[in-house]
């Protein structure tokens, strides 16, 4: 992961709208799911984007290098700050079914 700086919150809130239908098809297709649990989890999905948004200046964002998607449509890490008293304690927030796991 690197450090991404220079996005607004307007260019950030468009990639994410750009990324989400990707996010949405693999959800889809997982065991088990069924129109409830996806309603359930978009919903999900509009809270996290929503709680990004009222912190945007507080969160630190990370890119991974290009994957599966093209262009700038990837998924980002969220690293945000909860204990001012120890700058190292960083929570890191990723939209999970953007990931693929790699084994080593």
């Amino acid at each position: 992961l690197h450090s991404v700086d220079g996005y607004t919150e307007k260019e950030w809130l468009a990639l994410v709208k750009g990324l989400m239908p990707k996010i949405m098809e693999v959800v889809k297709k997982q065991d088990g799911m069924d129109q409830d649990k996806i309603k359930e989890y978009r919903k999900g999905c509009v809270e996290f984007v929503n709680f990004i948004k009222g912190k945007f200046k507080e969160i630190q964002i990370y890119q991974g290098e290009i994957g599966e998607y093209e262009g700038d449509e990837q998924c980002f890490a969220y690293a945000l700050n909860e204990d001012e008293a120890d700058p190292m304690s960083l929570s890191f927030y990723y939209f999970k079914d953007a990931l693929i796991e790699e084994k080593y």
